[in-house]
């Protein structure tokens, strides 16, 4: 997909969802968007494609997958999202094949199946009302690049493991983690004593000397970065490291507070990367070519927060 056809192929989906949708389905899209309702979002009713190619290993053709695209901008324009790429993850693509390929199966990746991926956060570098990048005196002020993606949104192609059964994606509220945390580790967790590493689908280097938790200086909401994949969240001291594992043990124990999504063909997800931690249990895709099959794109409703790559040729990535 052209990054520059984006908000046009959205505005099109827009207008064929409006009369697809009820009123209040859009209704709840507008609110989400604004952060007034719950911090996710499942929409059903979504019209479907239904001659789906071969899931793609990589990337693949996404002339082929132009409908279910068009349907997912066009709720993210409802829900008065801009959809946004960054230059150092997946290629600087907008959208990405959430599937397992051969080369990767085995890998702690959205193009992975055989490994799990943990409670994390996706691109858990700064967050766009919080602290950016830090500084010697411990503040975090100054920006560096662009912010973490406030929101993911997939769209279901295809989501059967080997066996038939659908593959959930979990959710866990970041408040229900802030809650059950004593007083004692949320200080630790806003000291900047810890090293962010990126993700498979990212290329960019570390981010340290960061805090796991900050207060939106605006909305006064707890944003938590975290990665529970092993080597993704490293601490500098002793204290450091002991909250980091107490934070991975408690998240383990919260099984009964998670929110498995099993997401069906042509049905939307959407949430808030800063106040849902996300994760996909292992499975065994089964054939390749009919595997499991979600697009993603990241989406922002401020997208100035961000330092663009060029804002006349490529007005949605991201630096």
């Amino acid at each position: 997909m052209v990054d520059s056809d984006a908000d046009q192929m959205g505005l099109i989906g827009a207008t064929a969802l409006m009369q697809a949708l009820p009123s209040a389905d859009r209704r709840h899209m507008v609110d989400f968007g604004r952060g007034s309702t719950l911090p996710w979002l499942v929409l059903q009713g979504i019209p479907n494609q239904i001659d789906l190619p071969d899931t793609p290993q990589g990337f693949g053709d996404d002339t082929q997958v132009v409908f279910s695209d068009v349907m997912l901008l066009g709720a993210m324009s409802l829900a008065g999202m801009h959809p946004i790429a960054f230059s150092y993850e997946n290629f600087g693509r907008l959208l990405r094949n959430v599937a397992p390929a051969r080369a990767a199966e085995n890998a702690v990746s959205s193009h992975g199946a055989k490994l799990p991926l943990e409670w994390h956060t996706d691109n858990a570098y700064a967050f766009e009302n919080g602290f950016r990048s830090p500084v010697e005196n411990g503040t975090h002020t100054a920006p560096i690049g662009s912010p973490s993606p406030k929101f993911l949104c997939f769209v279901g192609l295809r989501n059967q493991d080997a066996n038939g059964k659908p593959v959930p994606t979990e959710l866990l509220p970041v408040d229900e983690v802030i809650q059950n945390l004593p007083g004692r580790m949320l200080t630790e967790l806003r000291l900047p004593i810890y090293e962010i590493r990126p993700g498979a689908s990212n290329q960019r280097i570390s981010m340290q000397n960061m805090p796991l938790l900050e207060r939106c200086p605006k909305t006064g909401a707890e944003l938590l970065r975290f990665n529970a994949n092993e080597g993704q969240t490293l601490g500098y001291t002793q204290r450091a490291r002991r909250a980091i594992n107490e934070l991975a043990k408690r998240l383990e124990d919260m099984e009964s507070h998670s929110i498995p999504i099993l997401l069906e063909p042509g049905e939307l997800l959407f949430f808030d990367n800063y106040r849902v931690l996300h994760r996909r249990g292992s499975f065994e895709p089964g054939p390749l070519e009919k595997a499991r099959w979600l697009r993603r794109c990241f989406g922002t409703t401020q997208p100035f927060a961000g330092e663009y790559v060029d804002r006349i040729h490529r007005p949605f990535v991201w630096v």
